[in-house]
């Protein structure tokens, strides 16, 4: 059954035909693709990505970023994304900003065009899984119904002993 499963996610994602290369023989976007794979195995309902396209070239980059899509469309997983690159985030549904250790959906006047994003998100039910991280993390989050969607600078408590 592992072997089916693998077999299934590496189809999905492009790899079938690698299956049997070790790590080492992968170029770097097929690594990603099995990062995805990976990600998929236990049928997630989030997945978290930090600079996912980062090491990639732009063509490779869009590749996993049109991956992404797919798998949110077909599989209905929400992916939250960090990305410094203007180009990757202008792909995603819905897009946070974080600047000042404050995210919001709107892009500051001096941020407007500089090319400068912390923090991007792909698609899905958004505002839940970002509250849900935010309050995981000890941040304090504002009712959605309002209209200020900015998460303000906490530090979170420190595990107790």
């Amino acid at each position: 059954q592992r072997q089916r499963r693998a077999t299934e996610l590496l189809e999905l994602v492009g790899l079938a035909k690698r299956m049997h290369h070790r790590p080492f023989e992968l170029s770097g976007g097929e690594q990603s693709r099995v990062a995805i794979a990976r990600a998929l195995a236990n049928e997630p309902a989030l997945i978290v990505a930090d600079e996912p396209t980062g090491a990639l070239d732009s063509v490779t980059g869009l590749e996993i970023m049109s991956l992404f899509k797919r798998v949110v469309e077909e599989r209905g997983v929400t992916i939250i994304m960090a990305t410094h690159d203007p180009t990757i985030s202008d792909l995603a549904n819905e897009t946070l900003i974080m600047s000042d250790g404050r995210m919001s959906h709107d892009i500051p006047d001096e941020l407007k065009g500089v090319g400068i994003l912390d923090a991007a998100s792909m698609p899905g039910t958004l505002h839940g899984e970002i509250g849900m991280v935010a309050r995981r993390a000890g941040l304090k989050v504002h009712d959605e119904a309002s209209t200020d969607r900015t998460v303000p600078e906490t530090t979170p408590e420190p595990p107790r002993p």
